[in-house]
């Protein structure tokens, strides 16, 4: 059972917006910020001005008057992490985590200096006839560049982040403490500039691809073809349709349609390749992001997995009021369950 927030502001940052849930110690959202990134401000995964960032950050922040409090954390994307799934001797955590950083290095081919370096202990295995027990461990390395730019965004904008969260851990703990980990869960996640699809076996962190550019690779299809004056056109034409498919507007459709059969073509391969790795046929599928937010959206993923398709906003039996697809990650994050700092290098459960 997810228990009540530990955190006074939940922060998730993607590279086409920033999302901040503020709930109250009653686990009740009592309010919520949508921030959109700035034109240019990622290049990948990397904040190219930190202090430009910062600076709209407070803006937007006196302009709303939203007040996040002392204690954030911050929830950031592991699509561009190094993510290794293995057995170890089951060692004290200090110990285990050096054999960690040694195993991820070797594996990668990477220097320790320049990542955070996590894992999630993911089950103690019964130790067989005269070995010695093992673990079963789930690594995490980000780029510290990466993360640090994002840390001194928040710092100039006057943010004190406590802890770092890396969303897919968020969605298995939220899977896991609310009855649907067993088997194959896909989770698709789609913003305006993003896309990307996350498999997890009983819970925990299997796959995970970027699937592009989100809605953008449609509005900039829709510019080239000369069907709008200018990129930031070509954009809203497809989000009024996506909102409001009823609307009729036939071609602007009709590149929604084939980016999300891009999509589906690309779900359905991974799906298929978890199922050969795994043995298991994918349970559910889970719809993440600001555009699952959109009805014309939305409904091209229905019925992709069986009858089980569903908003990942469902996995929080008592969400609040409001909490829609967007912002479910940022709000979890809050939750003292779904705790996780990779920057201090520490075991988490």
């Amino acid at each position: 059972m997810l228990l009540k927030p530990h955190y006074t502001c939940g922060i998730e940052l993607t590279a086409g917006s920033i999302r901040m849930v503020r709930a109250d110690t009653h686990n009740r959202q009592d309010s919520c910020l949508f921030i959109p990134m700035p034109k240019g401000m990622c290049k990948g995964a990397l904040i190219q001005s930190p202090k430009l960032l910062g600076k709209t950050i407070r803006q937007e922040l006196k302009a709303h008057r939203f007040n996040p409090g002392r204690r954030c954390v911050l929830s950031i994307s592991a699509t561009n992490a190094r993510i290794r799934l293995t057995q170890m001797p089951h060692l004290e955590p200090d110990a285990l985590h050096a054999n960690v950083v040694s195993d991820m290095c070797r594996y990668f081919s990477m220097d320790a200096d320049e990542f955070y370096i996590d894992y999630v202990v993911q089950e103690v295995l019964r130790p067989q006839h005269t070995e010695a027990p093992q673990v079963r461990v789930l690594m995490l390395a980000l780029p510290k560049q990466e993360v640090e730019s994002y840390l001194e965004a928040f710092r100039y904008a006057g943010i004190p982040i406590r802890a770092v969260a890396i969303t897919q851990n968020v969605i298995g703990k939220l899977l896991r403490s609310t009855g649907q980990r067993q088997g194959l869960s896909i989770v698709l996640t789609l913003n305006h500039t993003s896309a990307s699809v996350d498999c997890f076996l009983d819970g925990w962190l299997f796959i995970s691809k970027s699937l592009g550019a989100g809605l953008y690779a449609a509005a900039a299809e829709y510019y080239v073809h000369g069907l709008a004056s200018d990129a930031d056109s070509a954009h809203r034409a497809l989000l009024q349709q996506a909102q409001n498919p009823q609307q009729g507007n036939a071609v602007a459709q009709g590149y929604l349609d084939a980016i999300l059969a891009e999509y589906i073509t690309q779900v359905t391969q991974l799906i298929e390749y978890c199922r050969k790795r795994t043995g298991q046929p994918a349970q559910r599928l889970l719809l993440c992001g600001h555009a699952m937010d959109m009805p014309g959206i939305a409904h091209a993923f229905t019925g992709l997995i069986a009858d089980n398709t569903v908003h990942i906003s469902t996995l929080l039996p008592n969400a609040p009021q409001g909490c829609t697809d967007c912002c479910t990650v940022a709000y979890a994050s809050l939750l003292r369950d779904t705790k996780l700092e990779p920057a201090r290098g520490r075991k988490t459960t």
